[in-house]
């Protein structure tokens, strides 16, 4: 049995009724086949200013790069600014 792994993403990512949410995914870059991917927040702590935890933003790019390899799509952000469920606006949740 093989499970979805975009249950949620494709609310955003595969209703039609969702243009604009489309829209700015094709703005930044994604393509048709991107949306039917999920879609993995990988958010990082990292400071440069901060020899604890100056090389997270790096670990990060690197996590990033591996979740594209699988074949789904990684977003890095500094900040915890993902929904656990997703929204079609801008605001944080």
């Amino acid at each position: 049995m093989s499970q979805e792994l975009n249950k949620y993403s494709k609310t955003i990512t595969q209703d039609m009724t969702l243009p604009a949410s489309q829209a700015m995914l094709y703005g930044i870059g994604l393509t048709e086949y991107d949306l039917k991917k999920a879609q993995v927040g990988i958010v990082s702590t990292g400071y440069d200013g901060n020899t604890c935890n100056m090389h997270l933003n790096a670990l990060a790019s690197e996590v990033k790069q591996a979740v594209w390899d699988q074949e789904l799509v990684g977003w890095h952000g500094r900040h915890a600014l993902f929904a656990r469920e997703p929204r079609s606006d801008c605001r944080l949740h």
